[in-house]
């Protein structure tokens, strides 16, 4: 039997990658991100030092030598942490540490928050240059989030805090390390610079994020959600945990496709929605329609011949058209009608200037 030997640092490198493909960037006003080399960082939030690699049940349970935190992320890659700032936070941490809870789908869905004065976030940035707030929720199974304070909404700790630092830095970004959505009206009412979706990443997730945050790499990451307004925008809330029926209100209808038909002013960020540190153009050269091939296992049919009904391709261009090194963008097809076949629906797709896609 030939011999296999697993390169573990090969393994640790693809998942800071696949972590740092997954950062959605939701808002970047005035290039708020990334942090310029020697931009002094004044990080609050206690997750900042407690990231929630993972969520709930078995892959929570899984044990690894070493999991890195957000603020020992940024160090790795060169960027400047306060420290007065990041001493108080340990101060706090020690005489409040995190509840682990009973474990399986019993954690507590968020921590208690250290508060934050306005005289701590104006002493911070008299010393900094901008804010990093980090909010954390956990996710998993046997377990989901509820409309209250520390799950889909924020804690008046953390609205307080978000109030504080918003009055004293001019540059405000906030990171949500969470294992599902929130409630973003936060961005509405505080009105940070920039907002990061990171997700759990993983043991190496934070290193992803402080590569996006520093710009070591543009964001390429793109919602596979609808962000709506409130939780009541979503046609499902009134409907969900019976457990005998399952009642979908929308009818055929279901995620993005209910906002897209009957709902659009109810949508803060769409379906396939995410911003870059760079700008593309995409020019289209129309699609095609490639017919299945008979024998679905012909080893010299492409995959879009293999499979069992017509697959639309569309063809296009895509240049990056900034000073910002990226080769990664978007492309949205909506449904259409070609050669007597109707193709419905949406999907959102990442091009490269590396790689070919079809759908």
């Amino acid at each position: 039997m030939e011999k296999h030997i697993l390169d573990w640092n090969e393994y640790l490198e693809t998942s800071r990658q696949v972590a740092r493909e997954g950062c959605i960037l939701l808002k970047n006003d005035k290039s708020a991100l990334p942090f310029e080399t020697g931009t002094r960082l004044a990080v609050f939030g206690r997750m900042q030092t407690h990231y929630y690699n993972s969520g709930t049940g078995s892959g929570g349970m899984v044990n690894v030598d070493h999991i890195w935190s957000i603020v020992e992320a940024l160090k790795e890659t060169g960027a400047s942490i306060d420290a007065e700032l990041a001493s108080v936070y340990d101060a706090w941490d020690k005489a409040n540490p995190v509840v682990k809870g009973m474990g399986w789908g019993a954690e507590p869905w968020s921590q208690a928050e250290m508060p934050v004065s306005v005289e701590l976030a104006q002493a911070a940035a008299s010393r900094t240059d901008a804010a990093l707030v980090i909010i954390a929720r956990t996710a998993g199974e046997d377990h989901d989030n509820t409309a209250d304070p520390g799950s889909w909404q924020l804690t008046p700790t953390e609205e307080e805090m978000l109030s504080a630092v918003r009055s004293a830095f001019k540059r405000m970004v906030v990171v949500l390390n969470t294992g599902n959505l929130i409630d973003m009206s936060f961005i509405g009412d505080f009105a940070p610079d920039a907002v990061m979706l990171s997700w759990q990443g993983g043991q190496n997730g934070a290193l992803g994020i402080a590569d996006v945050l520093t710009g070591k790499v543009s964001p390429s990451g793109k919602l596979t959600d609808t962000i709506a307004a409130t939780i009541t925008d979503y046609p499902a809330y009134g409907n969900f945990g019976d457990t005998e029926i399952a009642v979908y209100q929308e009818d055929i209808y279901v995620g993005y496709r209910y906002f897209e038909t009957a709902a659009r002013e109810k949508v803060l960020y769409p379906f396939g929605f995410g911003l870059s540190y760079a700008s593309f153009s995409v020019k289209p050269h129309g699609f095609s329609v490639i017919e299945p091939l008979p024998g679905l296992s012909s080893a010299s049919a492409s995959g879009a011949q293999k499979a069992a009904t017509p697959v639309l391709q569309v063809n296009c261009t895509v240049t990056n058209t900034s000073a910002v090194k990226a080769d990664t963008t978007s492309v949205t097809a909506t449904g259409t009608e070609k050669a007597g076949y109707v193709f419905s629906g949406q999907e959102t797709v990442q091009l490269t200037s590396k790689n070919r896609r079809v759908f």
